[in-house]
């Protein structure tokens, strides 16, 4: 048994078959990868990767699993599937996937599934008498239990939030993970929450909620992301990276690609590396209109961005639109029993049931430009969109 030092659950206890894949060049890729993408440049201690995020999801998942006393060999199973859940984020983590996605269709988790089905991954694991499809599977949310993984209530989010609120000095992202975990009850075939285990999911679904206001969703946040987008677009625009090349590189190789080319990829990147970045013009909160936009597809968003920046005497690239989805909250589908029947955590949480309201309320659509052309784009947005 080997022991690594961890920043958030203190000391993380890997085996033979743990320690093999942690050695894998596909589990050392993630050491430079970013959990929180360009952050860093708001909030500077922001450094964690995904490799030690990795490390701290497949010790929650070992907790939850022991907690639930599933039998041995499953909880092997789930702390392999929490160790290599992440092997399928690109370079500066949710950046590249907004970039994957529109281009292939494809989430980081079908990314991640074939990385443990078709690399040294799986051979380790078939040498320990895994099955490599199975923990493809159970890292991905899917199979039995794989809900541990990614779920209602999981170890990925648990882990994340706590270590984004450490690493960030926010310290909105705390819970109490010991009674959350102590309070969960296999019932029916599923994960459940105890009666008892319903003030510490309220204090779960806070943390979240105010992580993603001062942290996920901060404006500055927003716009070095959608720069950083716009800037990988145009790296594929001159030929700096196939695909495949992409897809399998650290946060150091995009950049130093980033930074040899001589047309719009490199002023972008340029722009964000010293912080002369877009400025926020406008804010489209009209929540009527942010539903209409969250429908258009990425073609006809580029088309109002060409408007706006044309009614403004600008290169079209110097607006960027930002359209802000829902926010995703598996957490209020989590379910509570309460005398033998179950019910849904927004149905006994008054206060779940509230913010569940709120969270969408907080959508906007950023427009972001130049400094120098702040007012003039914002006169123009609210010509556009005069809800607003």
């Amino acid at each position: 048994m080997e022991y690594i030092r961890d920043s958030v659950h203190d000391e993380i206890a890997l085996n033979r078959i743990e320690c093999e894949c942690v050695d894998a060049h596909e589990m050392q890729r993630l050491r430079g990868i970013k959990q929180l993408g360009m952050s860093f440049l708001v909030y500077p201690s922001a450094n964690h990767s995904r490799f030690e995020h990795s490390l701290g999801t497949m010790h929650i998942a070992k907790v939850m699993a022991k907690s639930l006393k599933l039998e041995k060999r499953d909880v092997q199973k789930l702390s392999l599937a929490g160790l290599l859940h992440d092997l399928g984020h690109g370079p500066f983590s949710h950046v590249s996937e907004i970039v994957i996605k529109q281009k292939t269709g494809k989430s980081h988790e079908k990314i991640t599934r074939k990385r443990i089905t078709e690399s040294r991954i799986g051979k380790i694991l078939e040498k320990y008498d895994f099955d490599a499809a199975e923990i493809a599977c159970l890292a991905t949310g899917r199979g039995e239990f794989g809900k541990i993984i990614s779920g209602d209530i999981d170890a990925d989010r648990m882990d994340y939030l706590m270590r984004d609120a450490y690493h960030t000095g926010v310290v909105y992202g705390l819970f109490d993970i010991k009674r959350l975990i102590r309070t969960m009850r296999l019932f029916r075939g599923d994960i459940v929450l105890s009666r008892k285990g319903i003030d510490a999911a309220e204090r779960l679904l806070l943390a979240r909620h105010f992580m993603h206001l001062s942290v996920y969703r901060h404006h500055t946040v927003r716009i070095i992301g959608e720069m950083m987008v716009r800037a990988i677009n145009y790296g594929f625009e001159e030929d700096l990276f196939s695909l495949d090349e992409f897809i399998s590189m650290d946060d150091v190789d995009l950049l130093s690609r980033l930074r040899s080319s001589s047309g719009n990829a490199k002023e972008f990147i340029s722009r964000i590396e010293s912080r002369n970045l877009f400025k926020e013009a406008s804010r489209i909160t009209e929540h009527s209109t942010n539903k209409q936009l969250d429908k258009k597809s990425p073609e006809k968003i580029a088309k109002i961005e060409e408007k706006i920046a044309a009614e403004a005497g600008l290169d079209a690239l110097n607006v960027i639109l930002d359209v802000q989805g829902p926010v995703k909250s598996p957490e209020y589908n989590t379910k509570v029993v309460i005398e033998r029947s179950l019910f849904p955590l927004d149905e006994v949480s008054f206060f779940a049931k509230n913010l569940e309201k709120a969270e969408n309320s907080f959508r906007y659509t950023g427009v972001y430009t130049l400094p120098s052309y702040k007012n003039e784009v914002k006169k123009i947005v609210e010509n556009m969109f005069p809800a607003n």
